[in-house]
């Protein structure tokens, strides 16, 4: 049995965000979990691609973990924000509040915290004294830009693009993100960059927090997870991560995608009740 509120509001300095909590009859945990870059809701829905958070978050309830999942900012019920443009500092502000939300929603629970893609970045920057682990889904172990021209890399390949064409647009993007990344704004846009300078003011200000710096400093214990089917976080990513956190519990699943499914389209549910036991593990010496 859960009980569901399905619009859990977290204000915020750039307006309310709203989203779902489930807490399960039974709950041992409360958990934040926060998903991946993009224009999504709670349940991962975005117009081109349907993540499947919710099902996710079924999954962990039925271990026990009571579960706060948000809209991003502009999808779902949630408005856009007030504060433009949008920066990833906005990101962690809004995702601290929420954390700080869900504290006091579940005052008798420890608290957790399970980010996905670019979500385990930002899992890594939140705070609170009733922390007892963080969960690291398909997170990266370089800065986003890298991640960004990685992608395009595959994707170039796959169109065959001339090698030199390849490289010279690599260079020219990575050097887009970097001046955005020192705060400086260009005048002019390559064409592939559209007239949307929000978007690389985002990326630029994400680029300035290294996952494998965090990971270094994380004080709570870690838990990381990764499919080797993954084609958005790569194999160097995963290895940067396991050699910044050696003695974290880590499962490198065979066959597994970027959104925990395998090949013949099924969630690992394997997958997720690990990382559930992760988790659990850490709330036996926590005492609220």
């Amino acid at each position: 049995m859960f009980l569901t509120e399905d619009r859990f509001a977290v204000e915020t300095p750039q307006g309310p965000v709203f989203g779902t909590l489930h807490v399960p009859a039974q709950a041992k945990l409360a958990v934040l979990f926060i998903g991946g870059s993009g224009p999504h809701d709670r349940n991962g829905q975005s117009p081109n691609l349907h993540m499947g958070y919710d099902a996710w978050a079924r999954a962990w309830g039925d271990r026990g973990l009571a579960i706060l999942r948000l809209d991003k900012p502009g999808s779902g019920q949630s408005p856009l924000p007030t504060t433009r443009p949008a920066r990833y500092a906005h990101d962690l502000i809004r995702n601290q509040a929420a954390l700080d939300a869900l504290a006091q929603a579940c005052p008798t629970l420890p608290l957790a915290l399970i980010g996905h893609s670019l979500g385990a970045l930002t899992a890594l920057e939140l705070t609170h004294e009733r922390l007892i682990g963080i969960a690291h889904l398909c997170g990266a172990g370089r800065t986003l830009d890298r991640v960004i021209c990685d992608q395009v890399l595959t994707l170039l390949n796959h169109q065959k693009a001339p090698q030199d064409a390849i490289e010279a647009h690599l260079a020219e993007r990575l050097n887009v993100y970097q001046t955005f990344a020192r705060g400086e704004v260009l005048k002019d846009l390559p064409p592939w960059a559209g007239d949307d300078r929000e978007a690389l003011i985002w990326i630029g200000d994400a680029c300035r927090h290294d996952p494998v710096n965090l990971l270094n400093q994380c004080p709570l214990p870690l838990a990381m997870l990764m499919g080797t089917r993954d084609d958005r976080i790569y194999d160097l990513d995963w290895k940067m991560c396991r050699a910044a956190t050696p003695k974290a519990p880590a499962l490198l699943v065979e066959g597994m995608d970027h959104f925990l499914k395998m090949p013949d389209g099924k969630l690992n549910h394997d997958a997720l009740n690990w990382i559930a036991d992760q988790l659990l593990t850490n709330t036996s010496s926590h005492k609220v």
